[in-house]
């Protein structure tokens, strides 16, 4: 079915969004498991890609590679170099990582899954034998590694200011309730709570 909204030409970019997603998520939870399917999904994805004009989708196919050399870089970058698109792929997705707005800001990858899908796909090529990724090649995924790692710290650390100045702005509205009533403001301790999201169950093939 995903194959087959993906294929189809009849459909708008916009209406094959939810397909890409699906593959990211089997390429992310199945490693080793589903091998059979890595061409079929890459082969798709490039046609796809070849075909849209919008940045965001192509960020998002782009992505959907990434997962693929995370899923499996050696069996990834053979089929991207049996299907002859090797090159154009690598010199696509560094573009994009190095394209930044006129503010200075990241044009494209700006959420934190998108840079940590990203470095996941570029990491896993470093693993590969010297003969599989040319020096030059070899240089440029260490750039932009490094440009997404310090990007991406940057960012959580951001999150982290704006998330505990929320907190803070909340404790003193408690505070200011409960003194309102009783004089006394409560511990700040006592409001501190820790949310542990359910694993999600991985695919089964």
């Amino acid at each position: 079915m995903v194959s087959s909204i993906m294929a189809d030409k009849n459909k708008e970019d916009n209406d094959i969004v939810p397909a890409p997603k699906l593959i990211e998520v089997v390429f992310q939870n199945c490693r080793g498991r589903v091998d059979h399917w890595v061409e079929p999904y890459l082969r798709i994805t490039i046609e796809r890609l070849n075909r849209t004009e919008k940045s965001y989708l192509k960020c998002l196919f782009m992505q959907l590679i990434a997962d693929a050399l995370y899923y499996n870089a050696a069996l990834t970058l053979s089929i991207l170099q049996k299907l002859g698109v090797a090159s154009e792929f690598f010199h696509l997705w560094f573009h994009l990582l190095g394209q930044v707005k006129k503010s200075g800001l990241r044009a494209n990858f700006k959420r934190e899954h998108e840079k940590k899908v990203c470095c996941l796909g570029l990491i896993s090529l470093l693993a590969l034998p010297t003969y599989q990724l040319p020096g030059e090649a070899l240089g440029r995924v260490f750039r932009a590694t490094l440009d997404l790692l310090i990007s991406y710290k940057d960012q959580v650390a951001e999150a982290a200011k704006e998330e505990e100045a929320e907190d803070d702005d909340d404790m003193d509205g408690f505070q200011t309730d409960d003194e309102d009533e009783n004089g006394n403001g409560f511990d700040k301790g006592l409001f501190t709570s820790v949310i542990t999201p359910n694993r999600c169950k991985k695919l089964r093939h």
